[in-house]
């Protein structure tokens, strides 16, 4: 049996860390979402293009870590 010495509902750092690394891959998307529509209105979809890489890598990026978030509090909640 697994005992933690952190109180009930306090999160520990790593779980803050990944929390504002999540919250800071959702904005790098959003803003880069908005400047890819801002070219893309203005100069057309051959501009706008390689910035839709971007922002498909950066909102990967911030599923891959929410994903990755979860995972590891469901391990922690199980283990104790």
């Amino acid at each position: 049996m697994t005992t933690s010495n952190k109180p009930p509902g306090k999160k520990t750092a790593f779980e803050t860390v990944n929390r504002i690394s999540e919250i800071i891959w959702l904005s790098i998307s959003i803003v880069c979402a908005i400047l890819t529509l801002v070219i893309f209105i203005r100069d057309g979809a051959n501009a706008a293009s390689p910035y839709i890489v971007v922002v498909l890598i950066s909102f990967s990026y911030f599923l891959l870590r929410r994903w990755l978030r979860k995972r590891v509090e469901r391990g922690m909640k199980k283990n104790g």
